[in-house]
């Protein structure tokens, strides 16, 4: 029973001084807690105290930090209406609005003046690209109106001979022989009138005897070109003989017949059954050649 009681009176000293403890914690809590917003008022006055906010204005402005002067000048105003340049601060707030405006409207003059900068630029690129596309028509133009007299210069350069029964019209180089018993090298044009030109190719041998060509051979400057297996026809009169070929050439040989006509120099060689003859293609017929292909193109070929 004594050990009981004992106990008993323990316990409720040890909760009597707990109780006690912590109501001292609770002061103390709220003693630290008192001095915590004290802490609080001392540095927002260290922070917004008017003299504090009146000197940070005014650096602030002198840094042309126009925005944060106005930020400490309404602090000022709304917390420290007592303070003895109150007034000065008004006067300084409409000084701030004042420079805020204008600096606005300096930016949009900048602003305004760098868009008229890059318009203007655009605008003497845009002048630079349409005088450039007018300078290139008209030498396109100017080309077109050269390579049209050409063409109309190289029709002049041709005979032209209807024949009336086929409707078809001859156009031959004028530097051709006129007659077909002379050696010949050249191209001519047959034209019907609707539709399309085309081409003939005529190789002529003239001599004294006859030499019954079977094939020939062309050779131009470090180039060749082999005609194996063609028809001559033959004829012959007091004057001599001559022996000719005259066919539609295929495109291969229409590029052939181009580079001879460019070329340096140019041969061609007649095969006879039994003998061969040498013929030198001359700068007339390679010009007359040229003449051929112009007159072609201006009469609608390709």
């Amino acid at each position: 029973m004594e050990k009981i009681l004992f106990g008993t009176v323990s316990l409720l000293a040890l909760l009597t001084i707990s109780c006690s403890e912590i109501k001292d914690l609770k002061n103390e809590n709220i003693a630290l807690k008192g001095s915590i917003d004290s802490l609080k008022l001392v540095i927002d006055d260290l922070e917004n105290g008017a003299d504090r906010l009146w000197s940070s204005a005014q650096n602030n402005l002198v840094e042309k930090n126009y925005e944060k002067a106005k930020e400490n000048l309404s602090t000022l105003i709304s917390r420290h209406p007592e303070f003895n340049k109150i007034t000065e601060a008004h006067v300084l707030m409409d000084k701030i609005n004042l420079e805020i405006e204008l600096e606005l409207k300096r930016k949009e003059s900048e602003k305004q003046k760098k868009l008229e900068e890059e318009i203007k630029i655009a605008e003497q690129r845009r002048k630079a690209e349409e005088k450039l596309i007018a300078e290139q028509k008209r030498s396109e133009e100017e080309i077109l109106r050269k390579e049209k007299i050409r063409l109309e210069n190289a029709t002049s350069k041709m005979r032209a001979k209807l024949d009336k029964l086929e409707g078809i019209t001859w156009y031959t180089p004028k530097a051709a022989p006129s007659y077909s018993n002379y050696y010949s090298f050249h191209i001519y044009i047959g034209k019907k009138e609707y539709g399309s030109p085309w081409l003939r190719w005529r190789v002529t041998y003239a001599a004294d005897e006859w030499l019954f060509v079977k094939n020939f051979f062309i050779k131009y400057d470090d180039k060749r070109y082999d005609k194996n297996s063609v028809k001559f026809e033959r004829d012959n009169n007091s004057d001599g003989i001559w022996e000719w070929y005259d066919e539609t050439p295929s495109d291969y040989e229409v590029s052939v017949l181009r580079e001879i006509a460019d070329s340096k120099s140019a041969t061609i060689r007649f095969n006879g059954s039994q003998y061969y003859k040498d013929k030198t293609i001359t700068g007339q017929q390679k010009q007359a050649i040229k003449d051929a292909l112009d007159a072609y193109k201006a009469l609608g070929g390709s």
